[in-house]
């Protein structure tokens, strides 16, 4: 038997009247979850481009040389400060945003860059499937995250065993990449060493090389650090009293509409 249309809408109405009669979503909540999106889409981009790079792609490297060669020439990026693009030269992508790239700080990050992404061909074999983790893992985040957000019923457990995974290969990345973030923090202090920032303080060439390591080594750790942080408080979030009663009415109400539409189709002859 067809069902009849206005049935349906009062019953699909009272539904939603329903789940909006839920207690509001704790704000904790809501920040911590909208922290873990973005970790997630930033964590899956990150794995994405790594990924992408291992397997060949030369984009990155050829930008990072192209970037560094303008700043060693002292010559400023082509068609910076013109109208019009050289005849032999048909511009295929919209011009960079103006970049000093002769500032050492500047400079110091592209070198960096560029040492990350030799270590990480060095290194393929253990960057490769860390790379594929943690774009899963944070594509996975992302829809745990969103499904929090939209009252999604049961999706706690799921989402708190999501966070730790990607705290563990936040942790693990850290350890089995070392390697790399040495030869980025090398690159970078020599870079800075012969490059010395204008208002840093003068040191020796050997001395102002070990401050430089450490001062990378020192913004490696905490960024880690910063990571595991948010990971933390999206756990502490999602266990909070407030959090766990809000989730609970979330799934009772969306239980009550499950028995509610069965008991419906169980009476339609």
């Amino acid at each position: 038997m067809l069902s009849d249309p206005l049935v349906d809408a009062r019953g699909s109405h009272q539904r939603g009247a329903e789940a909006s009669g839920a207690s509001k979503r704790p704000k904790l909540l809501i920040v911590a979850m909208g922290l873990m999106w973005l970790f997630g889409m930033t964590g899956s981009a990150s794995g994405c481009s790594n990924m992408s790079f291992l397997r060949g792609s030369q984009e990155l490297p050829d930008t990072i040389e192209r970037l560094l060669a303008e700043a060693k020439a002292g010559d400023p990026p082509p068609n910076v400060g013109t109208t019009s693009s050289p005849p032999s030269e048909v511009p295929t992508q919209a011009p960079l945003p103006k970049l000093d790239v002769k500032h050492p700080l500047v400079r110091a990050s592209l070198v960096r860059e560029q040492a990350r992404l030799t270590a990480l061909g060095e290194h393929q074999r253990r960057a490769f499937p860390l790379a594929l983790a943690q774009s899963m893992l944070g594509l996975l985040l992302v829809v745990a995250s969103m499904a929090l957000l939209t009252r999604k019923p049961g999706w706690r457990r799921f989402a708190l065993q999501v966070i730790v995974a990607n705290a563990a290969l936040a942790l693990g990345t850290f350890v089995a990449l070392a390697p790399v973030r040495a030869a980025m923090a090398n690159a970078a202090a020599e870079e800075l060493v012969a490059h010395p920032i204008p208002s840093s303080t003068p040191l020796a060439a050997d001395e102002a090389l070990v401050v430089r390591r450490a001062e990378m080594s020192a913004a490696d750790l905490q960024v880690l650090l910063l990571q595991l942080s948010v990971f933390g408080f999206a756990v502490f979030a999602l266990n909070r009293p407030k959090t766990l009663s809000y989730l609970a009415q979330v799934d009772a109400l969306a239980a009550q509409a499950s028995e509610r539409d069965t008991d419906t189709d169980a009476d339609d002859p």
